[in-house]
């Protein structure tokens, strides 16, 4: 999906409940660098745990003087109230707060409607099959869920799993599957603040390394892998699909 054209200012809470205020022309790509500590000495230092909420203005040179406005003349108790009405009054997705979590026994019919939305030519799983899947994963040790929700509704998923492993000194490797955003939230760095936290399950896991496919026509997918630091270039995936 293309990015909306724009200009926006917005609003990262950060480590230690602080507030960040930036401009940018592409939330989603600000934040992904704001979560790999490459945006800013302040998000370095405190990393961003949650998307506030973003202001569209008319240009750059508006979007420039609000975040400095903000910034600057806004008191902590001023910043607080102005997130708290953005997210009272704002329509646009973005500035609902966002939690991620893992997964729990009651997000499989949200789980289902996001995979629904991966992949609409797929034929629904039935219930009774469905819960007796999903418990199997989530009590495989193995296997994690990330779920990002937004209000009651989840918004995106992505799932690990680590693999035991004879090579590499015995150290798992993991593999990353079914990333997906609802598309009414797409662009505001849900798919980022996903991925990362399966990163990081992987890297406490002792994986060597994560591994990921995706269909070869989702090009601004992989530019948000090359950005968290997948190389798409040094190997070459293959898959085998068989009939039903």
């Amino acid at each position: 999906m293309a990015a909306v054209a724009g200009h926006f200012v917005y609003l990262l809470r950060c480590r230690g409940n602080r507030i960040y205020t930036g401009y940018t022309t592409d939330v989603e790509a600000r934040y992904a660098k704001h979560c790999a500590g490459k945006a800013a000495h302040f998000t370095t230092a405190f990393p961003p745990e949650k998307l506030l909420g973003s202001i569209q203005v008319a240009d750059r040179s508006t979007g420039l003087r609000l975040e400095a406005a903000i910034k600057k003349r806004l008191t902590r108790q001023q910043k607080e109230q102005l997130v708290a009405e953005l997210l009272a009054c704002s329509p646009a997705p973005v500035a609902h707060v966002i939690e991620y979590r893992k997964a729990q026994k009651q997000d499989l019919q949200g789980i289902l409607s996001l995979f629904a939305e991966l992949n609409p030519r797929d034929v629904a799983i039935a219930e009774e099959p469905a819960k007796a899947i999903w418990k199997t994963l989530l009590t495989n040790p193995l296997v994690t869920f990330f779920v990002a929700e937004s209000g009651a509704r989840l918004v995106g998923t992505c799932h690990l799993v680590v693999v035991p492993n004879l090579t590499r000194g015995g150290k798992p490797y993991a593999v990353l599957e079914n990333v997906v955003t609802l598309q009414s939230h797409r662009r505001h760095g849900i798919a980022t603040q996903l991925l990362q936290r399966a990163i990081q399950c992987a890297r406490e896991a002792g994986c060597y390394k994560v591994m990921l496919l995706s269909s070869a026509k989702r090009k601004e997918a992989h530019k948000l892998y090359a950005k968290l630091g997948f190389d798409g270039t040094t190997k070459k995936g293959f898959d085998l699909r068989f009939a039903d």
